[in-house]
């Protein structure tokens, strides 16, 4: 039994040994404060705020912009606030355009206490500022938060309220419906804002370019919404979104589906080559979703008249075109040419459709 209790003593030992924790010296850095769209306000006065560890926290010094003495000891490295009725507030300025999660200051050890009215509260050591979390000053009245208004209020009795309007800076973010209107709101409001049919300006442009396939038809959706992605893309530098490239190829296979052929015909002309000889110039639009490397296609010509022409009698004015490297990809707009010189005498041609694809991945179609 001796032998037992002295095996158990060696390993307490050393297990008091092994699990000796290291504690932070003043001056480490122990954690993050972070920019936050949540606004503080003294009564009806907004005081710059962050976020620590989920909480709202305002620099202690900026109290006695408040109604508040903030005193330093510096023998007892201690700070003492107190509520002073004959001081008046002093406005502050709060900018919340910052993005909101993103990094404001290092946060650090310190030994530095904080006394609110005598009771020791949090404290955190900031760019040589002291921050401390705003409901723990509960004790100069109450502290209540608005989730619609995305604050945290403290209303301290017999403080002054100034009918002067204070400048806020709030981060907020541009939503639109499909009238073209726009509201701004809170970064939090979003989702519920959405689910009302209001929508980022990301979004806003998906949506708009569905309205515009249902009222105008899928080729003013399609050169809207490329329009959109070009300027993201290439104008601006910024890069467009995943969902915006998404509905781009949403509405070129509903394109495709309604009309049935992976290349529409955008349009035709004729012109005249250096011996005088007619091309067919042909407007082509790759709908398909996929890289197309060769085409046939057949159109009719006619003359100047109106009338089928050809220029021998064996042949019936039909054109049968072809290109075997058309390497057209997804959504790309391109012009091909065939020079007439069969038909001399045509001046427009008509009945223009495609009669075989040829895609990148092996696959075919045919009418």
């Amino acid at each position: 039994m001796k032998k037992s209790i002295s095996i158990l003593l060696v390993i307490v030992c050393l297990c008091s040994f092994n699990f000796v924790v290291a504690q932070a010296k003043v001056g480490d850095r122990i954690g993050e404060a972070l920019n936050t769209d949540i606004v503080a306000y003294v009564n009806h006065y907004a005081i710059p705020s962050y976020a620590v560890n989920g909480q709202s926290v305002v620099v202690a010094e900026d109290l006695r912009n408040f109604g508040f003495d903030v005193v330093w000891d510096g023998e007892n490295r201690a700070l003492y606030i107190t509520r002073n009725q004959n001081t008046d507030v002093q406005t502050m300025q709060v900018d919340k355009s910052a993005v909101t999660g993103s990094v404001f200051a290092d946060i650090l050890e310190t030994d530095i206490r904080v006394f609110a009215n005598d009771k020791q509260i949090t404290s955190y050591a900031m760019n040589g500022y002291t921050m401390i979390p705003i409901e723990e000053l509960n004790m100069f009245g109450e502290v209540t938060w608005s989730n619609e208004e995305r604050a945290i209020k403290l209303w301290v009795d017999g403080l002054h309220i100034s009918p002067e309007k204070q400048s806020v800076i709030i981060n907020t973010v541009s939503v639109y419906n499909l009238n073209a209107e726009e509201l701004k709101i809170l970064p939090a409001q979003v989702e519920q804002y959405k689910a009302a049919g209001w929508y980022p300006y990301d979004d806003f442009v998906c949506e708009w370019a569905k309205k515009l396939s249902r009222e105008q038809g899928y080729e003013a959706a399609v050169r809207y919404l490329q329009d959109k992605i070009y300027s993201a893309e290439y104008a601006y530098g910024a890069t467009a979104t995943a969902a915006q490239f998404a509905t781009l190829s949403q509405l070129y296979q509903n394109w495709y589906a309604t009309v049935g052929v992976p290349v529409v015909i955008m349009d035709s002309y004729i012109t005249y080559n250096s011996i005088d000889t007619p091309e067919a110039n042909i407007r082509l639009w790759n709908i398909s979703g996929k890289e197309i490397t060769a085409f046939e296609l057949m159109f009719t010509c006619y003359d100047a008249y109106g009338n089928i022409t050809t220029d021998y009698s064996i042949y019936n004015g039909n054109f049968n075109g072809w290109v075997d490297d058309a390497d057209m990809a997804v959504g790309e707009e391109s012009v091909y040419t065939w020079a007439l010189y069969s038909n001399s005498r045509t001046k427009s041609i008509r009945n223009i459709y495609m009669t075989k694809v040829a895609f990148s991945d092996g696959t075919y179609w045919s009418r």
